[in-house]
């Protein structure tokens, strides 16, 4: 008895040393309260959401977003930050601006059902009494924009601009002074007076893709009088009338053709509906 206890330890011994090290298992922290839900199905624009986001790439919620929205929606390569957001029932689109402005993002609209997501530079200047030119120069150095500024832009602006997108600032800037920011293409941006713009418009064709299709319904009139002429004359048809009276001199012209009247008789039609009443119920 005692050998065979002396033989088993060695080889529990060596069993333990090849299964190799024992470590505690620690609990899973990871929860599960991380959702993106839609009140609709996929694809519909006007989604409403719930957003429960822990740490989050920002990248991996606004695709979620442009699946149930049905909106192309592109962000920036360098964008890598991480968001957390609690939202509920609250339209996609603003769902969207909130969760890039969580980011330190911007949303622009590119085109028609293209949305670009993009984190641009931003300002942090002082100016008192400054050459709007000079505050406009500094706006395009800090964010690397092209800007074109007409000659017509003076004058001197004082602003005080902290933790604002650089574009955001450039626009509040020349708007101080009634000027507008005209976007050409390429990105290339154009500070011109407001008046100038007429001169800028262009004239384009755009396909329209939602167009209001053809009514499946059709109005129609329902009258027992009219039931009642065509009883007395199913081969009968009723013009649609005159300017002044449009049905009722219709309903004339038809009366007086069944009764062999003259058709440009234009007496009130009350006054024939009345005696065709009395004759029917005599």
């Amino acid at each position: 008895m005692q050998a065979n206890r002396w033989g088993l330890l060695p080889r529990l011994a060596i069993s333990a040393l090849l299964a190799g090290p024992v470590f505690a298992q620690e609990p899973d922290t990871t929860t599960q309260d991380d959702t993106v839900e839609s009140f609709t199905s996929e694809g519909d624009r006007s989604s409403r959401l719930t957003l429960r986001l822990r740490d989050r790439l920002l990248t991996d919620v606004v695709a979620r977003i442009e699946r149930l929205s049905g909106v192309n929606i592109v962000v920036d390569p360098n964008i890598d930050e991480r968001v957390d957001i609690n939202l509920q029932d609250v339209e996609w689109r603003d769902a969207l601006e909130l969760v890039a402005e969580r980011a330190g993002c911007v949303v622009i609209e590119r085109a028609q059902n293209v949305l670009k997501v993009e984190k641009p530079a931003r300002v942090y200047f002082a100016f008192e009494n400054v050459d709007i030119q000079k505050v406009i120069d500094t706006i395009g150095k800090i964010s690397g924009a092209n800007i074109v500024t007409s000659s017509e832009v003076v004058g001197t602006v004082s602003l005080r601009m902290q933790d604002i997108p650089w574009r955001d600032a450039l626009e509040a800037t020349v708007k101080t002074l009634g000027y507008v920011v005209v976007e050409e293409a390429r990105g290339i941006l154009r500070i011109v007076p407001r008046e100038n713009i007429e001169e800028d418009l262009v004239t384009r064709n755009i396909q329209l893709r939602y167009v209001r299709p053809r009514s499946a319904y059709q109005p129609f009139l329902e009258s027992p009088y009219v039931d009642y002429l065509y009883q007395r004359n199913p081969n009968l048809q009723i013009s649609g009338g005159t300017q002044e009276q449009p049905f009722c001199s219709g309903i004339h012209t038809a009366l007086a053709h069944d009764r062999r009247e003259d058709p440009g008789d234009t007496r009130a039609c009350s006054s024939s509906s009345a005696s065709s009443a009395d004759s029917t119920t005599s």
